[in-house]
């Protein structure tokens, strides 16, 4: 990306929260579409965002679905059985 080419967009209040638009070609470069998460990663004054990765499952999911199996094991095992 090309850092001499400025596009602006100002910060607006919606509800309790704070947004900014991101320009089409920032998320033609970074690969972006909607629904994805990006990280905020500070530097000095200047903050940097690229697109997360979604690398791994989240621990909280896993224990929920260990817990579900746990508590109905024996119907998971009839199942599994058919």
């Amino acid at each position: 990306m090309n850092t001499h080419n400025i596009e602006a967009r100002k910060v607006r209040k919606i509800g309790n929260s704070y947004v900014v638009t991101l320009p089409p070609s920032i998320l033609a470069e970074l690969n972006l579409a909607e629904g994805d998460e990006v990280n905020f990663i500070k530097d000095g004054k200047k903050v940097n965002i690229n697109k997360r990765e979604n690398t791994s499952i989240d621990e909280d999911f896993l224990k929920l679905v260990d817990d579900i199996y746990q508590e109905h094991k024996e119907t998971f095992e009839r199942l599994a059985d058919r």
